[in-house]
């Protein structure tokens, strides 16, 4: 009994296996004058979309990535510090490592916004979006410093306990 369940089972599975090979492939055929108007709409709603830009941008690209990297450092830094305390006061692995990687991400953010800040031509304008970087390095810095304090407050606990110190 056992030999012709697990005969059907392996057929359905290989059936399974091909139907979705060959809905795949099918998904691949495409149909001239479907990609002809697809095309069609994708242009007009890219020149609607850069019309909408144009209309609303009153500052370069650079303005731009400056203000986003510093602006993501910023928040990445402030919510990690928290997401990683949160983590071990419940002993939270995964929120302590999100909060980490949330930091190192921060960190990466704010040290690119600074360079560009200081190669720009006149840094004196960014002086909100230096502010900002710097606060995201330092938040994400401390972040990244949490774990290596609680493993010093942890040896420190076991060497009195244990005598050494």
């Amino acid at each position: 009994m056992k030999s012709i369940i697990n005969s059907r089972t392996i057929i359905v599975s290989f059936l399974l296996v091909i139907l979705s090979v060959l809905s795949t492939q099918a998904a691949h055929y495409e149909n001239p004058v479907n990609t002809e108007v697809q095309g069609k709409r994708i242009i007009k709603k890219k020149n609607i979309i850069q019309k909408i830009k144009t209309i609303f941008s009153k500052s370069s690209d650079k303005d731009k990535s400056i203000l986003s990297l510093s602006n993501w450092a910023l928040v990445l830094g402030i919510l990690s510090f928290p997401i990683v305390l949160i983590g071990f006061f419940y002993s939270l692995t995964g929120l302590i490592v999100f909060g980490l990687i949330a930091a190192l991400f921060g960190s990466i953010f704010s040290v690119q916004a600074l360079r560009k800040i200081r190669d720009s031509d006149d840094f004196e304008i960014y002086k909100n979006n230096k502010i900002a970087a710097i606060v995201g390095l330092t938040f994400s810095s401390l972040t990244a410093l949490l774990p290596i304090a609680y493993i010093v407050i942890i040896l420190i606990i076991l060497g009195i306990i244990f005598g050494i110190i």
